[in-house]
């Protein structure tokens, strides 16, 4: 297991106020009624200023909603968002703005570096598990990290990061992999104006989920999955209107984080290794609750997965972020907005390709989509218009699976995966590794094994062809 870094950060309250700052300065549209509530979740990055002094703390995505949509049809072409919980929207968000700056790392003038050799692949490997020890050491008692954030420029590598560093990139092309790392420096926070729903909520005072205990991955909802059922430790699925849904909930999502990464398995194959958070800020929690939801959330976050950490094989680990509380969360997606109903709709929302420009600049997305539906607000619920492209959000599978196609095909200008092999394959395919731990870490005993499974026929759809998509 390695702990976050306790390289000084940004305190609590900062991030909460990074957090709430960017969604106050969103549109109306989409945002709650009076009579409203939703929840905000964002991830923010945080990088060493160039001229060395102190560091920059900006939110790049933020997610609202509170439902999810029951699976309806097992082929949809990818098209729909299933879970709409601010969480998932946060961190799919975040991968939208993620492709937007790997475009911009391998497109800015330089040709992408070859693929990895044996030889080049070991030393990667070994440059990742250096730093892992040396994160790792940081964290001991009384070794807080001394040196200047960057060192001195000791390899080909770094210096390169270096210069990358100094023209404000987020991420660099690695010369050992041929694949793309975070610059020196950075750290990735996550903001959640709630406890997220599930196995955290459970033993707080006021508090109750509506997500409920699985106990068989494969298997419908049977009569056993009540509500009332308070079971700490299980994996619990979403609650749905009408058909069953098959999203597991939020407290399961982040911890399975902690062990995988942000990423996920596509952008796994592009990444010299997985993208953890440093730190968990929860919004909304008064001061006499501090202690139980630190424990609650350590439990259901961390907790559960560490005695599994042996089971994950390089460059995966489990990786325990440092988990902090505040008041700070706006008046409509705290737990405390009593007498109002969860908003029907989600808004996402992911950050320019250049930091420091407006909300709106080149490269941001904002877009509301409605949950009971999972396609954007305002389109017709009838007729041809309904299964148009213009209806999909950019962030459902089929959206981001073509921007990821456009990355990989970058790196790897021969590969035929963009017309032969479904969104299942491909995933499969490149992300292997990222699965064979995945599924070591549901391996009985263990606290996923009833991890729910999606049908297969949701990802066996491919990108349309050029007209189709236009069309």
């Amino acid at each position: 297991t390695m702990e976050a870094s306790e390289r000084p950060t940004p305190r609590h309250e900062d991030v909460a106020r990074v957090a709430t700052r960017a969604y106050d300065a969103l549109p109306k549209r989409g945002k709650p009624q009076p009579h409203e509530r939703t929840v905000l979740a964002a991830v923010l990055v945080e990088t060493p200023r160039c001229d060395g002094r102190g560091v920059h703390l900006e939110a790049v995505a933020l997610g609202t909603g509170t439902k999810c949509v029951g699976i309806r049809n097992d082929d949809d072409g990818g098209e729909i968002l299933y879970d709409a919980h601010a969480e998932v929207v946060a961190r799919r968000a975040w991968k939208r703005w993620t492709h937007l700056q790997l475009d911009r790392t391998w497109n800015r003038g330089d040709p992408p570096p070859d693929g990895p050799k044996l030889a080049t692949r070991k030393r990667c490997e070994v440059e990742s598990h250096e730093e892992g020890k040396a994160a790792t050491a940081r964290t001991r008692p009384g070794n807080r990290c001394r040196t200047n954030a960057h060192g001195p420029a000791s390899s080909k590598v770094e210096k390169e990061e270096r210069r990358a560093d100094r023209k404000e990139e987020y991420f660099v092309p690695c010369s050992c992999c041929g694949k793309a790392r975070p610059r020196p420096g950075i750290q990735w926070h996550f903001y959640v104006s709630q406890v997220p729903c599930g196995d955290a909520c459970l033993g707080l005072v006021n508090m109750r989920t509506g997500a409920k205990p699985v106990k068989h991955g494969t298997q419908p909802p049977t009569q056993h999955e009540v509500e009332g059922m308070q079971e700490i430790g299980a994996v619990r699925r979403k609650p749905g209107k009408g058909e069953p849904t098959l999203s597991m909930s939020c407290s399961d999502k982040l911890a399975r984080w902690c062990c995988l990464g942000i990423q996920g398995s596509l952008l796994t194959s592009l990444l010299c290794k997985p993208i953890y958070l440093d730190t968990i800020t929860i919004g909304g929690v008064e001061d006499m609750n501090v202690h139980a939801c630190h424990e609650a959330l350590y439990r259901a976050l961390v907790g559960r997965l560490r005695p599994l950490a042996s089971r994950l094989e390089h460059p995966f680990m489990h990786h325990a972020p440092v988990i902090r509380t505040t008041r700070i969360a706006p008046p409509s997606c705290a737990a405390s907005a009593i007498g109002t109903v969860p908003s029907g709709v989600s808004i996402n929302w992911s950050a320019p390709w250049q930091a420091g420009h407006s909300m709106q600049g080149e490269g941001s997305v904002h877009e509301v989509t409605l949950a009971a539906s999972g396609r954007k607000a305002g389109a017709a619920k009838k007729g041809p218009a309904w299964s148009s492209p213009k209806t999909r959000s950019s962030l459902c599978k089929l959206e981001l699976y073509a921007r990821f196609q456009e990355l990989h095909s970058t790196l790897h200008p021969d590969w035929d995966g963009s017309s032969s092999k479904t969104y299942g394959e491909a995933k499969a395919g490149l992300g292997s590794a990222y699965f064979a731990n995945w599924k070591r870490l549901k391996e009985p005993p263990s606290p996923l094994e009833g991890w729910l499974v999606k049908p297969s026929s949701l990802e066996s759809f491919r990108l349309p062809k050029l007209d189709e998509a236009k069309s």
